[in-house]
């Protein structure tokens, strides 16, 4: 969870793209209340210039990282 970037999300298609063992990329479905969530944090909880990292560290000196 801690290596997906926002471009893993597509929310077109409720789906979530993840790097699986051995390098192998699956597609995850997401339930309509996770998009919810998702979206809510994406807009809402995570400040807007802080890379590509999908979650990141919110209070502390390493605020803004993921």
């Amino acid at each position: 969870m801690l290596a997906l970037d926002r471009e893993n999300l597509l929310f077109a298609e409720s789906q979530m793209r993840v790097q699986g063992k051995g390098n192998k990329l699956r597609w995850l479905p997401l339930a309509p209340e996770t998009i919810q969530l998702l979206d809510h944090y994406l807009q809402w909880e995570r400040p807007a210039n802080c890379g590509s990292a999908l979650f990141i560290v919110l209070k502390g000196r390493v605020a803004g990282t993921a």
